[in-house]
């Protein structure tokens, strides 16, 4: 396990402040809200229409919200893209449909803000840029894998990948913690989980480190 904490910046600040900003005005298309055809609990497939408010599926313009607070299950069958993913609450978990296909989900932008996010068994999510905060925690179990080509784990949120064939590929910089005042974040490999990325950050200039890996 990796963890870091630091540390007021001016720098990092003036960064955070860019990053919310731009992640709050990204918004392209329409907002669709899932809310699982008002069933107990609200699982099913992603491409089922009356699973979303409106009743359309988000396509590559549009932003995909996950803001139920309750624990349920999104399916894929084939692969989807959204403009914006934002996960701000909820116990959800993301698996095929037919657990011998390997559906990819990929969004421009991920946004996780809270709740619990885990991706099962050969289903992929793929990211341009994600960044976890706040209470947010993402499990990458055996076979699952996350794609990304930058990503931040910041503000107390976990990133676990756990198990053998577990993987998360971030093709460019990933930054545990930030560079302003109590960032901190935590990264845990298990059971044969593995990260490959170009390069890792931890925290700002000046940080404090501590945890295992």
């Amino acid at each position: 396990m990796i963890t870091s904490h630091n540390h007021f910046g001016l720098k990092g600040l003036l960064l955070f402040a860019v990053v919310i900003v731009f992640s709050i005005c990204d918004v392209h298309g329409m907002e669709l809200i899932w809310d699982g055809n008002q069933a107990s609990p609200p699982s099913g497939l992603f491409s089922f229409p009356l699973n979303w408010n409106p009743d359309i599926v988000p396509d590559s313009d549009d932003t995909a919200k996950l803001w139920l607070g309750s624990t349920y299950v999104i399916q894929f069958v084939g692969n989807h893209e959204s403009h914006l993913l934002w996960f701000a609450n909820g116990d959800v978990q993301f698996e095929p449909l037919y657990p011998v296909t390997r559906p990819e989900y990929s969004v421009h932008i991920g946004l996780f803000e809270s709740g619990l996010l885990t991706i099962y068994e050969n289903m992929i999510l793929d990211a341009d840029a994600l960044t976890f905060s706040g209470a947010a925690q993402i499990n990458i179990l055996e076979k699952g894998m996350l794609t990304t080509r930058q990503g931040q784990i910041d503000s107390g949120a976990i990133v676990e990948v756990k198990g053998p064939l577990a993987k998360w590929v971030n093709e460019g910089s990933l930054q545990l913690g930030g560079e302003h005042y109590n960032s901190d974040g935590t990264l845990k490999l298990s059971k044969g989980g593995q990260l490959e990325t170009v390069s890792l950050i931890i925290g700002g200039p000046d940080f404090n480190h501590k945890g295992d890996a």
